[in-house]
């Protein structure tokens, strides 16, 4: 069975940038799953939807992406965020009816771990429109879901990539 590794943090904690030092020091014995909300966030037709229907949107596509899956394509695959980080951003919201069916879906999501990364120094990107303060809190709520759904987590020390890296091979090895 493939184990399912979460990279979780708010915005800008470097969760992309380490899945791509994890793919360039692992390569191709594990399966890398990028962060659906890059793609969806792409979209033009997004950002005039209202903040619910956005984080709607993001969530489904995270979630199909989870079940496209091909099976034990390699006995590790590492995902960048995953649909239970979005449930973070629905509470927020106060859409206490769709956090619900949310939470309800994502009793089908099975991780083994979850690595939680402290958000990063902000950096203006275009896509990014937390403040410190909100990426915090959002933070705090991504570690609350994912122990509420049973999930081991993990915090990865703030330092560079390649010490962050080093630091979940290491971990995962001695498992």
């Amino acid at each position: 069975m493939t184990r399912k590794i979460a990279l979780v943090g708010a915005s800008c904690s470097g969760k992309t940038s380490l899945l791509e030092g994890l793919r360039d020091t692992l390569g191709s014995s594990c399966t890398f799953v990028e962060e659906a909300a890059r793609k969806v966030i792409g979209e033009q037709e997004l950002v005039r939807l209202e903040p619910l229907e956005r984080q709607l949107r993001i969530f489904e596509a995270g979630y199909e992406a989870y079940f496209q899956m091909e099976p034990n394509v390699s006995e590790t695959t590492f995902f960048d965020r995953t649909p239970i980080c979005g449930l973070a951003y629905v509470e927020e919201l106060k859409a206490y009816k769709e956090l619900e069916e949310l939470e309800r879906r994502c009793q089908k999501l099975v991780f083994h771990m979850a690595f939680l990364l402290e958000p990063l120094p902000l950096e203006d990107d275009g896509l990014r429109t937390l403040n410190n303060k909100r990426r915090l809190k959002l933070a705090e709520q991504h570690h609350f879901f994912y122990k509420k759904f049973g999930i081991e987590t993990i915090n990865v020390p703030l330092a560079s990539v390649e010490s962050r890296v080093d630091f979940i091979v290491k971990t995962l090895t001695l498992e």
